[in-house]
């Protein structure tokens, strides 16, 4: 049975973090988690089911009904704000850490900087594009 505890956990899963991470970010106790994959006729508040939605970018309509899609569509920049979260979340990563120290010294940079910089992406960006067409 696909009950609102049960959709609570598959959203807990599909967005890969643990039931202590979940309930971290929740402001509820991990204990309470475990309770929702335990008794699946656990129903959460409906201040926890707002969160849920708010914090995870899920849809009420799914999550209470389990109607339509789980997660709402998000636009380019809560795109970019969801990997920049993760990237900040994730320790050891000298990817994000690279890319943490470029944005850093790019917003240290005088506006000419910043504009050459800027056409020098955007060219690099062109040529690269080229060269995975088939006519590149």
């Amino acid at each position: 049975m696909n009950t609102l505890a049960h959709r609570v956990i598959e959203v807990i899963d599909a967005l890969k973090i643990s039931k202590s991470e979940a309930a971290r970010r929740l402001n509820v106790t991990p204990a309470y988690i475990s309770k929702l994959d335990k008794k699946p006729d656990t129903v959460p508040s409906d201040r926890t089911i707002s969160d849920i939605c708010r914090l995870f970018n899920v849809s009420e309509l799914w999550l209470r009904e389990g109607q339509g899609e789980m997660f709402l569509p998000i636009d380019e920049n809560q795109q970019l704000e969801e990997v920049l979260v993760k990237m900040k979340m994730e320790k050891d990563n000298p990817f994000a850490d690279m890319v943490a120290a470029t944005l850093k010294a790019y917003y240290k940079l005088s506006e000419d900087n910043k504009k050459a910089v800027n056409e020098w992406v955007a060219g690099t960006i062109s040529e690269l594009t080229k060269k995975d067409t088939p006519d590149g």
